[in-house]
């Protein structure tokens, strides 16, 4: 019985796998090359699933969301900060904890089921110029390394591909720590009508989300704000049942930050790339 229930279940990773790769095989049209928005379960990406996109390379983003995805106790306080060190490889530090002023080196001093987490979290989409150029990507990643304790550690390994303004991504995960939410079969689907908005519906097991992003520069300064809107679709509560992160991205460096504001520039007035000049200006040099 014990053998017939294990080849059944290689057989349905089999299956699952097997659609990974149609996913990834199959034509496209266009993608957005990196990701603009951080998971409340620490890694780039919108709502609780990662995509296959990374941070991009030089930007860092900033987030906040209070809820814990996964935890006993799911109310908190979850803040996050996600660095593209490189083309395709992002780091996330996260600090993940229900109450911010109790001790949690003191015995009895927080509530029952009170964490405080502190870890990373790590993702690298492979440079494979083939999936690039047909917009698609293949990622493997692991959350909450380090740290004193490990409650919502994950291996995975994920898949995305874009179909106009639609994204669908599709992975597994192998949860290894009692609170990780991320574990099994996982996939999303999602839609951008445009540049600065983003909807998408999600799926880990039997578990359903529903989350919507609005993404605005701050003036000139090439720095973007964003807002999250999460609700859970199912019973189990494994997160809030609604919840809303907020978060900016910006550059490292003023040069990454000039390069963005002038491509916006360039973009909005294609017919004004140079500077009118005074005749007399010219014969004067």
């Amino acid at each position: 019985m014990r053998k017939s229930h294990t080849k059944s279940l290689w057989l349905s990773n089999r299956t699952f796998f097997k659609l990974v790769l149609a996913l990834i095989l199959s034509p496209l049209l266009c993608a957005k090359a990196a990701e603009s928005t951080i998971s409340a379960n620490g890694y780039s990406g919108l709502g609780v699933i990662p995509s296959a996109k990374t941070l991009e390379n030089g930007y860092a983003l900033f987030g906040f969301d209070r809820t814990l995805p996964g935890a006993k106790n799911v109310e908190g306080y979850n803040t996050q900060i996600g660095l593209g060190l490189y083309s395709n490889f992002e780091l996330t530090g996260r600090l993940a904890t229900n109450d911010l002023k109790c001790n949690m080196f003191k015995a009895g001093a927080c509530p029952a089921n009170n964490i405080r987490d502190f870890s990373a979290s790590l993702k690298w989409s492979l440079p494979i110029d083939w999936l690039t150029k047909n917009n698609a990507s293949i990622a493997l990643g692991v959350t909450d390394v380090g740290g004193a304790a490990s409650y919502f550690k994950s291996y995975y390994l994920v898949g995305t591909k874009q179909f106009n303004e639609f994204e669908l991504s599709l992975g597994n995960a192998q949860g290894k720590a009692d609170y990780a939410l991320l574990n099994g079969n996982f996939g999303a689907i999602g839609y951008r009508p445009n540049e600065w908005v983003n909807l998408s519906a999600q799926r880990i097991g039997s578990q359903s989300w529903v989350s919507a992003s609005v993404q605005s520069p701050i003036f000139n300064s090439g720095i973007d704000g964003w807002l999250t809107f999460n609700q859970r679709l199912s019973q189990e509560k494994t997160t809030e049942k609604k919840w809303v992160g907020v978060g900016v991205s910006f550059p490292m460096d003023r040069t990454n930050k000039s390069h963005k504001v002038n491509n916006q520039k360039i973009t909005s007035n294609p017919n004004k790339l140079v500077k009118e000049t005074n005749p007399l200006d010219l014969e004067e040099t």
